[in-house]
């Protein structure tokens, strides 16, 4: 597992990166073991400095593997808050391609045995 993390605009403390290292401990597990190309790029820090209210933070996930790129962004008053809904974000987008590529997969499936059926009759 390859992690880039970037700061923008904060300060990046230890307790923040292994923070973010724990969260994507559960996204690994969803991951291909054998793909050694996985890269996550992991950008946090404020979105700008004049904000008094609001979502002030961003987190931002690039994952980069072998079946495909998948890129998330999540808004929060607090860092570690948009780091967790960053980690929901990328795990729904997971989880929602892997249905994908099942549903796919079925479908070809199906439309290879309806062939079949027909050849052999």
């Amino acid at each position: 597992m390859n992690i880039k993390i970037l700061g923008t605009r904060i300060e990046l403390t230890p307790d923040i990166k292994s923070y973010i290292e724990k969260k994507l401990e559960s996204v690994d597990k969803i991951i291909d073991k054998n793909d050694e190309t996985v890269l996550y790029e992991i950008e946090v820090g404020k979105t700008t400095e004049h904000h008094e209210k609001g979502d002030i933070y961003k987190a931002e996930i690039h994952l980069r593997r072998r079946k495909g790129n998948l890129y998330t962004t999540a808004h929060a008053e607090d860092v570690f808050a948009a780091i967790d809904k960053m980690k929901d974000e990328i795990m729904h987008a997971l989880t929602s391609d892997k249905d994908k590529h099942e549903t796919l997969l079925r479908r070809g499936q199906g439309q290879i045995k309806k062939l079949l059926r027909r050849l052999t009759w």
